[in-house]
């Protein structure tokens, strides 16, 4: 019982030990091996990102202008303004993932219009100015197909008489053909992480098991 209790005592005291002036020179003797590691890392990770790589992105675009100058008046506080467009891009938001908007995208592509919704699509916006729509999928000709159907569907709704639409709410439909497409995760960080993976590894193994004393 006190052999055990003495040998978990000895391991707190080993794990807790706090790093000396050894430990660092050490490390920086064995520089060799950590970055071996990192060598190491990034050709796995580069293994990994070609047996499975990331899916691809398309992106569309849908110019928006809410037209602030005619839709408020003139003596409007920067705040009031502020609010104006955040309402107005919630509802924007709301009308890009409705189920009206997302059903000619999965009648197209034969997507489920959940399934578009919890995985495929992204939305970026910034206010007035450009709202980018992605797509993600494994092919690249289908990514582009559904980011496509999504803004051309996006635009016809918004070019509806609804009465939550902005009657001042001026859209293009800049971006719907040849869109541009890339992985979504590039193998270059893939690279990255996997050689910072790699080299923390190796580097902890030689601080954490190369102590002479506890």
């Amino acid at each position: 019982m006190n052999i055990n209790r003495q040998k978990e005592i000895d391991v707190k005291k080993w794990i807790l030990k706090p790093p000396v002036y050894g430990d660092i020179l050490r490390l920086l003797q064995a520089w060799r091996l950590w970055v071996g590691g990192a060598v190491l890392g990034a050709i796995v990770a580069s293994i990994f990102f070609v047996v499975l790589p990331p899916p691809f992105r398309a992106r569309a675009t849908v110019l928006v202008d809410f037209n602030v100058e005619q839709a408020m008046p003139p003596n409007n506080s920067d705040r009031q303004v502020f609010f104006y467009l955040q309402r107005e891009s919630d509802i924007l938001i709301e009308i890009a993932y409705a189920d009206s908007t997302l059903a000619p995208v999965s009648t197209q592509t034969g997507i489920p219009i959940a399934d578009l919704r919890s995985s495929r699509l992204n939305l970026t916006q910034s206010g007035i100015g450009g709202w980018r729509l992605f797509a993600d999928a494994k092919d690249p000709a289908l990514a582009t197909t559904i980011a496509s159907a999504w803004a051309e569907s996006f635009y016809q709704a918004l070019q509806t008489k609804d009465p939550g639409i902005s009657p001042f709410l001026r859209t293009s439909l800049t971006q719907s053909e040849a869109l541009p497409v890339q992985r979504t995760v590039s193998i270059g960080a893939y690279i990255i992480l996997g050689a910072t993976i790699g080299a923390i590894f190796l580097a902890l193994l030689i601080l954490f098991f190369d102590r002479k004393e506890i």
